[in-house]
């Protein structure tokens, strides 16, 4: 059975806007030229995300060149708190997944960039489809005591 590969993620250093060519990565490890970027701020409703093609490195510790609005996304600004993840362009798609998970999944987790949604292959490696379950990835977003902001992630985190 092949490996099953897990896309790395991390985040910006400081948010940009939708004409900025550079970003800054929190880091760059496993980054190379001709990767895709899938930059998310979590509210998939409002910002369903965007991606960016790799293209070169700049200067500054973490600074990419990039080509904004890839695969049908535009680009849009993104918070400092935007999560990057990193990807070849084969390993992001266009649609939901559909049916349970293959007993191999080729990458995880399963991203749809045009709507944003983020699904984790659930369950047991058994013979039996209904043992597996694709489990998108919620966030929820709140004020707690004394006006502090929280955020609840369901579904594996990076």
């Amino acid at each position: 059975m092949p490996a099953t590969f897990t896309l790395a993620s991390t985040t910006l250093v400081n948010g940009i806007t939708k004409d900025d060519n550079f970003i800054v990565l929190a880091s760059t490890s496993g980054v190379q030229v001709g990767n895709y970027l899938y930059i998310t701020d979590g509210a998939e409703t409002l910002n369903p995300g965007e991606v960016v093609k790799v293209f070169g490195f700049g200067a500054a510790s973490g600074s990419i060149q990039c080509g904004r609005g890839r695969s049908g996304t535009a680009a849009m600004l993104h918070s400092s708190t935007a999560v990057v993840w990193i990807a070849m362009p084969d390993q992001l798609y266009e649609y939901d997944p559909i049916g349970a998970p293959p007993l191999a999944v080729y990458v995880q987790p399963w991203i749809n960039v045009l709507t944003g949604g983020i699904f984790w292959p659930y369950g047991d490696e058994t013979d039996t489809p209904a043992a597996r379950w694709w489990q998108k990835q919620t966030v929820t977003h709140s004020i707690g005591a004394l006006g502090v902001r929280t955020s609840v992630t369901v579904g594996p985190q990076s």
